[in-house]
């Protein structure tokens, strides 16, 4: 199903603002062990707002339906459009939401302590650089560090911040395996949990805010690999 809505007035009589354009969508899913393992184990992948005839999208948003696993019922991600022309005349529309949102728990209680969701949540780098630019003939004494970049230039100069771990360190490589003896099999668990996770890349900011979410399942690990680490 789809929707749009926009003007002055809304449901239940309330008021809109007319630069609010909705669109929501409906689908009904079966979820049962494997598909939450997969939702698990698949790369986060986005939704692009994109304009036609450019090949860049205006917009890039990572969206992780993999959170929803460890219980919320509701999440959004966002993104503000000031650097777009939609914050111009003739759309006037600032900001960019996608709410997404379930009418039950995807994992019954049973799953839930078979699985065992363990969520690592990135919320925020705090205390980025921010130095104020440096003037000729300035001191350090003023606050300008001609060693130093302000913010300014760390986002002309460097990419974008971005977050990265892994749960468990990455294990060396296994020893050659010799004639008549069996590979070591890694379990499927704790093979996850070496891969390298990344959040999305956002502007440098004094507080760069990522609110990155990445749920592990626990209970397909073997506990004596939890203890270990």
């Amino acid at each position: 199903e789809g929707e749009e809505e926009g003007g002055e007035e809304g449901e239940m009589g309330e008021t809109v603002d007319p630069s609010l354009w909705k669109h929501s969508f409906t689908f009904e899913a079966v979820m049962n062990e494997d598909e939450i393992v997969k939702l698990c184990r698949q790369p986060e992948s986005s939704i692009s707002l994109r304009k036609e005839g450019l090949e860049v999208p205006m917009v890039l948003l990572p969206i992780c339906l993999a959170q929803m696993v460890s219980g919320d019922l509701e999440f959004e991600v966002g993104a503000s459009l000031a650097s777009t022309e939609l914050i111009q005349n003739p759309y006037n529309v600032g900001e960019f939401v996608v709410r997404i949102s379930v009418d039950k728990k995807l994992l019954t209680p049973s799953l839930e302590d078979k699985l065992n969701p363990l969520t690592i949540n990135i919320v925020a780098a705090e205390d980025m650089p921010d130095t104020k630019d440096y003037v000729m003939g300035q001191t350090w004494k003023d606050g300008a560090n001609p060693r130093t970049l302000s913010l300014t230039q760390i986002r002309s100069e460097c990419k974008p911040v971005f977050c990265s771990y892994r749960l468990f360190p990455k294990p060396e490589a296994p020893p050659p395996v010799e004639e008549g003896e069996e590979e070591a099999v890694v379990q499927p668990g704790i093979a996850d949990t070496y891969r390298e996770v990344v959040t999305h890349s956002i502007p440098q900011a004094r507080k760069a805010r990522f609110k990155h979410r990445k749920v592990f399942l626990a209970g397909l690990i073997h506990p004596d690999d939890l203890i270990r680490h």
